[in-house]
């Protein structure tokens, strides 16, 4: 087959992620992959790297005759056989696309974003969820749509993000880790808490950071982890001055190396306020490392409250900064939850199924065309 994904930004996130992945596997099982993006970035230039050429696709405004009718040229041009689509943007002028010129459509939801707040968004994701196979990326995210967006569930299928786990669930020894350790400056004997992604509003670092002062009172020794980047990243640093934790909190960037950075961490925490399905979870959970996230989006579909991780309301550093210390001071609790994690990971969220499952709606939708 030849699938023409789409996707409007190029941020390292996690609908990026999905796009660079299913690309890959896709191109591994003997399908040609065609990425459209609108702009430049990390997931230009990961696309880059592994061999593909992205095809850039400039859009002026949000209602862009020229962009469609460039789409269409693309979708003759490459012979496409499918279209999979990612986000608000490029699902409905995927689905416009994909009517005019009789190509089956995937869209996929993976955050909710602002969608919703309009009435002609609602309404035009109505109608690309009647035109295309709509995919949520959790049954909370399924619900939003019915509830807020009015499409009727039948017409929403929801579809897990899935992870390769052979990059997480291997073991350091103890030279690596304390050679990570020593490239961050943190001390050896330091437990380290942990936070992944964008530093954008949604994920409210700032929340991370209130916890991290009220943990170092009970743990002075305690660091702080926080690995991305983002337009709030010097506002966190000014903050992190004024309640005086600089120095037991590192800004690491954007890593390469997150999967040996997991190594170190001893508890992982998503302090979002909102989420579709957190990679970074389920990465963290696939390293075996017990989580604290916010009972938030898809949160708790993932973590499991008191089995698999512990599940916080949004915007609450105390009762953040209680369970962190709760799996601080009792090991054998923090190792439990993160073997019952890691196991819930492999088993309901690995990357081959999520591969299968979207070849297979794939394949659904080149027959159906075919045969209407």
């Amino acid at each position: 087959m030849n699938v023409l994904h789409l996707i409007e930004t190029s941020e390292p996130g996690g609908a990026e992620a999905v796009v660079l992945s299913l690309a890959r596997a896709l191109q591994e099982k003997g399908h040609n992959s065609f990425i459209g993006l609108l702009e430049t970035g990390w997931l230009y230039d990961q696309l880059r790297k592994a061999g593909f050429e992205p095809i850039m696709l400039e859009q002026k405004r949000s209602y862009d005759l020229k962009y469609l009718w460039n789409l269409c040229s693309l979708i003759q041009r490459y012979r496409i056989d499918v279209i999979h689509a990612h986000e608000f943007t490029m699902n409905v002028y995927g689905s416009v696309a994909g009517l005019l010129k009789s190509t089956p459509v995937i869209t996929t939801v993976h955050g909710k974003n602002y969608y919703w707040e309009k009435r002609r968004r609602r309404m035009a994701y109505r109608l690309v969820s009647r035109v295309s196979q709509m995919v949520s990326v959790s049954e909370d995210l399924k619900r939003f749509l019915a509830e807020q967006v009015g499409i009727p569930k039948r017409r929403i299928m929801t579809l897990y993000n899935g992870i390769d786990f052979k990059k997480y669930n291997g073991s350091s020894s103890p030279t690596m880790l304390a050679s990570i350790k020593e490239s961050l400056s943190i001390p050896l004997q330091s437990p380290v808490i942990g936070i992944v992604g964008m530093i954008f509003p949604v994920k409210d670092h700032s929340t991370f950071l209130k916890a991290a002062h009220r943990i170092i009172k009970d743990r002075p020794d305690a660091m702080f982890l926080i690995v991305g980047s983002g337009p709030l990243e010097d506002r966190l640093k000014v903050e992190a001055n004024q309640l005086g934790i600089e120095e037991n909190v590192k800004f690491v960037g954007l890593r390469e190396d997150v999967p040996h950075l997991l190594q170190i961490i001893d508890v992982y925490v998503c302090s979002s306020v909102s989420e579709g399905l957190s990679l970074s979870i389920l990465e963290a959970m696939a390293a075996g490392k017990p989580v604290v996230a916010t009972n938030v989006g898809g949160n708790p579909e993932i973590v499991l409250d008191g089995e698999t991780g512990f599940l916080v309301p949004p915007r609450d550093p105390d009762s953040l900064a209680l369970k962190i210390v709760l799996l601080l001071k009792d090991k054998r609790l923090a190792y439990r939850l993160g073997m019952n994690g890691q196991r819930q990971a492999y088993e309901q969220f690995s990357f081959e199924e999520m591969v299968h499952s979207y070849l297979q709606l794939y394949e659904m939708a080149v027959m159906g065309s075919r045969d209407g």
